[in-house]
């Protein structure tokens, strides 16, 4: 595993090699600050391993977004249509979060 450090491609070979372990995650937590400094995307497996992916990003057209989009379609397109829930907050950290799931795996 690389370390990631918010390097996007890091993010993709590193969901590349658990992938090819863990299978497609099931379940994909988007966690954002409001400085996009710690930005993350939880990914939980069917197996239960999880990773913070830190490489990925939204809210702006960049890298980070077109990582996250690769990293989408790696894992099924499908999984970005079931939104189970949304939080939003007034912290520092935190303040936007939604988890995404793939029934398919359920």
């Amino acid at each position: 595993m690389k370390e990631e450090g918010g390097i996007t491609q890091h993010s993709l070979i590193n969901a590349e090699e658990l992938i090819a372990k863990h299978g497609k995650p099931y379940r994909l937590h988007f966690c954002a600050s409001k400085d996009k400094a710690d930005n993350a995307v939880l990914a939980t497996f069917k197996d239960g391993f999880s990773f913070a992916f830190t490489g990925f990003a939204w809210n702006y057209n960049g890298e980070g977004p077109r990582g996250l989009d690769t990293f989408l379609n790696m894992c099924d397109a499908d999984i970005t249509r079931q939104i189970l829930e949304r939080q939003t907050g007034d912290g520092d950290t935190a303040y936007t979060h939604f988890i995404a799931r793939n029934d398919d795996l359920d």
